[in-house]
């Protein structure tokens, strides 16, 4: 049996082969899959906030899944209750959600949040104050996106988005929804559409606008073309209302990083980045240079061929002291 665990440490168990295939697909990669999004209504919606879901549901497209039947029972927000939101992300393979809904209290309500390892990580409770949609802007039909391009994602305002933890998460979380699949390389002339998101008023106020550009000839710059942008919609004003961010160890958890294919940093060697050449630092301990054996000097080896031991530092006797015997072996009459 096939058995997969994510982080939170939970284990699944397949017993069929289509099992062990689901279970595969959701296991824990090195490089991970471009993020899908969930779109679902609440138990009360408007008419606004179907053709919001809708508009969303393009700009994801394929990478969306909108479900046609209310869900009265997903609450993002309260404490206990989000174990269906959950289980029905984990279910679709999406890691990004958008639910709509209208109510007295919060009409036109979008909730937007991403899960990490089928928990929930980040929300964003967002009011729709209007929606212009694109055959409202430019009947023509040539002038759509089109579908599973990679967009340019500016980020813009009168107040900057780094201006607070909220704005700072809120735009991160933007980035990653309308991202879409990650590319090495980018063909500037299939770069279709621009989306242009701008922070207003005290940080709650929030624009969403799309572009086309257009490659025009510049007289100035030969080589580099002159781009102008036609709006092509959605057209969207939000107002930021609540938001939940994720605890720091969850964050964190979510934010590790696979080391698969990252060369090991060694001690004490460097590449030259000129020649590419390896180079290696070595640190020799302290030596005892009275016991370091050198080359005799030529000195010492002439004495050694008159049969004196160069190493005897004695003086030599002479004759007359070598003949006469020692006082010590005198015999005394």
């Amino acid at each position: 049996r096939m058995v997969a665990k994510g982080q939170s440490g939970a284990s699944q168990r397949a017993a069929t082969r289509r099992g062990k295939k689901v279970l595969a697909e959701r296991a824990p990669r090195h490089v991970e899959n471009a993020k899908k999004a969930l779109l679902m209504l609440g138990g009360s919606h408007s008419g606004r906030i179907k053709q919001v879901l809708t508009e969303l549901a393009k700009l994801k497209a394929p990478l969306s899944k909108k479900l046609s039947r209310s869900n009265p029972d997903v609450y993002p927000f309260e404490t206990g209750k989000t174990g269906l939101l959950e289980t029905m992300a984990r279910r679709n393979d999406c890691s990004l959600f958008a639910l709509g809904s209208h109510t007295k209290k919060r009409p036109h309500n979008l909730v937007l949040g991403r899960m990490f390892d089928s928990q929930l990580l980040d929300v964003f409770e967002l009011g729709v104050e209007s929606l212009t949609l694109p055959h409202e802007l430019d009947p023509r039909p040539s002038v759509s996106a089109g579908v599973g391009l990679k967009p340019a994602i500016v980020f813009t305002g009168d107040v900057n988005f780094e201006a607070t933890k909220e704005t700072q998460v809120l735009k991160n979380f933007l980035l990653d929804f309308f991202r879409g699949e990650d590319l090495d390389e980018l063909d500037v002339p299939t770069l279709d559409r621009v989306i242009v998101l701008s922070l207003h008023a005290d940080g709650k106020a929030l624009s969403f606008r799309q572009y086309r550009p257009r490659w025009m000839r510049s007289k100035a710059h030969p080589l580099l073309p002159r781009v102008e942008l036609d709006e092509i919609g959605p057209r969207m004003e939000w107002t930021l209302r609540r938001s939940q961010l994720a605890s720091d160890e969850l964050a964190k958890a979510a934010l590790r990083r696979s080391r698969h294919g990252v060369e090991k940093k060694k001690k004490n060697i460097s590449r030259e980045s000129a020649l590419g050449d390896t180079v290696g630092r070595i640190h020799v301990g302290k030596q005892d240079m009275g016991n370091l054996v050198l080359a005799r000097p030529k000195a010492l080896r002439r004495g050694s061929q008159r049969g004196i031991d160069p190493s005897d530092s004695r003086p030599e006797s002479t004759s007359a002291e070598s003949s006469s015997p020692s006082p010590s072996s005198v015999s005394l009459e």
